[in-house]
């Protein structure tokens, strides 16, 4: 292993740093003193290597940007124009650090450029450009390139192999993500190693595992080598080496980082005239829309710079002439972390500029080995015997000393003792302790006086009880869950798997949410939902894991998982027969959808009160986000009493069911578009008009408007809008506020800091809507979708609170009659009274329709099993 000498790098920079002080000093385009601000002690930085220099920073002319009514400064926005020779200066100036930086690594650098050159074919003097990565091979006869079929049950699949020691593997995607493709390089192959063999393999379905270090990948297995990552929309695809042997291998899972296509991704999106910008706008947002600007501006590296913050050591290469990703997005970027992050990380930070090179460098095979021998000093250049390898994204490293690290093992070990003491002496003092100062756990199924003090509460408050004593049985295995849809929809999923893995006796591994639907919302479990209180108040059921044991976990990491999707409206038999015996043979086995998997009835009695468990006591929301959902509730109380209006007239809905009504022929057109968009919404071709009669559709505002009237609910009553961006924006909301003028949303009772951190989280915004919801005087859905059943069966759980269930058929047809002046006011309004007087969430029995569940009524709408009767109140039919 190359060695760094510190003395020869700091003589090598005393010389760069010399050599600029003699360079013209009447108009310096760039200070080599840094600002003021990185001027701190650095004491506490683990990453810094000595130095007695400072790195080149540009000049700064202040700059304002704005955006969709959004501002804020770009000091380096100057950079942009790529012929100013102030520019030109400071990259120069960069790339002269870079070579100093690097100077002892050349001779490194050279023994790699030579080995790489002697095994090129000698015929070939234009192999394409993008020619993969080299490593040093030993000689043998047979190279297998071994690649991993991505969404399928099989474990390995030979794809093709290679018996040439010059083949080299590139890793690329298609701009859909919808394939990866292999791109081998042979002197043997067709045309004399100008050959392409593309292998498109399928984008794998599996959703996948969560995983919280990258560095636990990163780290090599015996005899194992890392050459290259690449990241596939949120997948990971890795090129490594075994025992002299190129592999390809996929991780089917979504990992805590993602590739970024630019640094200064806002700025090059907001210019149509670059190349490729225009037909970008599918892939990364139309920067014209401002809800799209927001999103990419979001993950712009160079606008979400973290000031003070330690940034790894990393290289960053740029070519000038590049057309297509402009030479100021790596100057900004490097110029931006030099003034704003840790000021003894920031000089670890190298850009070097090809400075004739275009967006795939400088042509030619000896060029290219050229960069690659770079890369691979710089990497050397940060790597020495008492130093460890992070590899990511991009050739960055950071640096551990091995005494630094053994301080951290003792400290980690030493918090982990301490808080294990605590935990246990936690517990003794929750046995031990007086009966009569504990909150004894009550009956699952509420007493009618249970109801009534949950009826005139205005919050639920959650008393701290001692844990449900553990559960013993014999694990049969590992069930893994990727739950789909919106939030309410999954809510329901986790309840039906708990109680699926209560009956199978496996253990369940906390489920995935959804991230990959309309919402797209990154949500975890945990950022939801309080995940301790979920798998420990329910022990005494069913264990449940947050991740999986490690040898099992490396299985799945790797593909080796069997993974499908349940029967819908299953009885737990199917469970028993069908699921069971592959979760015992394969040990762990994945479900990847969960929406209705489990029949409305049929079920013994246990498993209905054991869904109600999970949905009313074990699936509890974050503390940030009960406590923002208490605030929302008292300042409506402080007004008065209040109705949650479940308007769902939002474009995904809309766009879903087909319904148009009251919408322009370009709304209905886009609509149809996106209906289209969505290849798993199975339905196309929809008759708004017949749907509509039928009562399929969502009430439109206009629609919901007079049907509030006719029921005479008072004009002055605070009306809680529970709902995404209203479709067709004012336009369509104007009757409605006409009428009712106290309208009100959550991002109208609270300041916009409050919901800062839950912007662009629609699932955390849908859980202060529940919460809400839960809450309210009225309760009023304009369609029974998953919110408006889960909320519906939750309020009847409180104690039959009460929620209006518009009967959308027959509304439909009364103001259809009422608008063309068949039907006066006064009979309209009478019609609709009668039509409602008994759905109000009163007492009822589910509806039971044999071989047609969608048609029968939802569980957890009416969980009939976990309810009790209010005094000498019947059921109803």
């Amino acid at each position: 292993m190359f060695k760094r000498n510190p003395n020869d790098l700091s003589k090598n920079l005393d010389k760069f740093q010399n050599s600029e002080k003699h360079a013209d000093a009447a108009t310096p385009p760039c200070s080599l003193l840094p600002p003021h601000s990185l001027l701190a002690s650095a004491d506490h930085c683990p990453h810094s290597l000595p130095s007695p220099f400072k790195p080149p920073f540009p000049k700064k002319i202040p700059t304002t940007i704005s955006v969709h009514g959004s501002s804020w400064d770009d000091p380096f926005h100057w950079m942009s124009n790529t012929a100013d020779p102030d520019l030109l200066h400071y990259l120069d100036q960069e790339n002269s650090y870079a070579e100093a930086f690097m100077a002892d690594t050349q001779e490194l650098q050279r023994t790699l450029f030579s080995e790489m050159k002697g095994r090129m074919p000698p015929k070939v003097s234009t192999p394409p450009e993008r020619w993969g990565k080299w490593c040093t091979l030993s000689p043998f006869s047979f190279i297998l390139v071994f690649c991993r079929k991505l969404g399928t049950d099989v474990v390995d699949d030979l794809l093709f192999t290679e018996n040439d020691l010059s083949c080299c593997v590139d890793i690329t995607s298609t701009k859909d993500g919808k394939f990866v493709t292999i791109n081998s390089n042979s002197r043997i192959s067709s045309e004399e190693g100008l050959c392409n063999e593309c292998c498109r393999l399928q984008k794998w379905l599996m959703a996948g595992l969560r995983k919280r270090v990258c560095l636990d990948i990163a780290v090599p297995g015996p005899g194992i080598t890392l050459q290259d990552m690449d990241m596939f929309h949120g997948h990971l695809v890795l090129s490594l080496c075994k025992e002299g042997l190129p592999m390809l291998c996929s991780i089917s899972m979504p990992i805590n980082f993602n590739g970024v296509p630019f640094l200064d991704i806002s700025n090059t999106m907001l210019d149509p005239s670059l190349p490729l910008t225009i037909l970008d706008y599918d892939e990364f947002g139309d920067p014209n829309i401002q809800a799209e600007f927001e999103t990419i501006h979001s993950y712009s590296p160079y606008d979400n710079i973290l000031p003070g913050v330690c940034y790894p050591s990393t290289l960053v290469t740029a070519s000038l002439h590049d057309s297509r990703v402009g030479v100021w997005e790596a100057a900004k970027w490097v110029a931006k972390v030099r003034e704003k992050t840790c000021p003894n990380c920031s000089h670890l930070v190298i850009l070097n500029t090809n400075m004739n090179g275009g967006h795939f460098s400088e042509g030619g095979r000896l060029k290219h080995c050229e960069d690659t021998a770079f890369m691979m000093g710089f990497k050397s250049m940060l790597v020495d015997d008492d130093m460890k390898l992070e590899k990511g994204k991009g050739a960055v490293l950071v640096g551990v000393s091995r005494s630094r690290m053994k301080m951290w093992i003792i400290r980690v070990a030493t918090t982990v003792l301490l808080w294990t003491c605590l935990v246990q002496l936690t517990a003794i003092g929750e046995i031990w302790a007086p009966r009569v100062l504990k909150g004894s756990p009550s009956c699952f199924t509420p007493s009618p006086r249970s109801v009534k003090a949950l009826s005139s509460s205005s919050v639920v408050v959650f008393s701290k009880v001692a844990p449900p004593p553990k559960r013993k049985y014999k694990n049969n295995g590992y069930l893994m869950v990727s739950c789909n849809g919106g939030l309410n929809q999954m809510r329901a999923a986790i309840c039906d798997m708990v109680a699926i893995s209560r009956y199978l006796n496996v253990t369940l591994i906390v489920p995935e949410l959804d991230k990959t639907s309309f919402w797209a919302d990154p949500s975890e479990f945990q950022d939801i939902f309080d995940v301790d209180h979920f798998i420990t108040s329910l022990r005494d059921e069913v264990r449940i894991l947050k991740e999986l044991p490690p040898r099992l976990k490396r299985r799945v990491e790797f593909g080796m998982v069997h993974s499908m999707p349940p029967v819908s409206w299953s009885d737990i038999s199917y469970y028993h027969h069908q699921i069971l015996p592959l979760i015992r043979k394969h040990k762990v086995l994945h479900l990847n959808k969960t929406d209705a998997r489990l029949a409305n009835n049929g079920l013994h009695p246990e498993i209905q009160k054991l869904r109600c468990r999970v949905n009313y006591s074990a699936l509890r929301f974050t503390s940030q986000i009960e406590e923002l959902g208490k605030r929302v509730i008292r300042i409506l109380r402080q007004n008065g009493p209040f109705l949650v209006l479940h308007l769902r007239y939002e474009m995904d809905m809309l766009a879903f069911s087909g319904c148009t009504q009251g919408c322009t022929k370009d709304e209905a057109g886009e609509l149809t578009r996106m209906r289209y968009a969505y290849p798993w919404w199975k339905e196309k071709v929809i008759d708004s008009d017949m749907k509509r009669k039928d009562g399929l559709c969502p009430l439109t505002p206009e629609e919901t408007t007079l049907t509030l009237r006719a029921l005479d609910i008072d004009q002055n009553i605070q009306i809680y809008i529970a709902a995404g961006e209203i479709y067709g924006g004012k336009r369509r909301m104007a009757s409605l506020s006409a009428a009712f003028p106290n309208l009100v949303r959550k991002e109208t009772l609270l300041e916009p800091s409050d919901l800062r951190y839950f912007q662009n989280h629609s699932s955390q915004m849908a859980a202060l809507d529940y919460l809400v919801s839960l809450e309210s005087d009225i309760f009023v859905p304009t369609y029974d979708g998953n919110m408006a059943k889960v909320v519906e069966g939750h309020r009847r759980y409180l104690g039959y609170r009460k929620s209006l269930l518009l009967d959308r058929k027959l509304l439909v047809d009364l103001i259809d009659r009422y608008n063309n002046g068949s039907l006066a006011w006064d009979e309209f309004s009478s019609s609709v009274k009668a039509a409602h007087r008994n759905r109000m969430g009163m007492p009822t029995r589910r509806v039971v329709i044999p071989d047609k569940p969608k048609e029968e009524d939802y569980f957890y709408s009416n969980p009939q099993e976990c309810l009790q009767l209010p005094d000498e109140q019947p059921w109803t039919s």
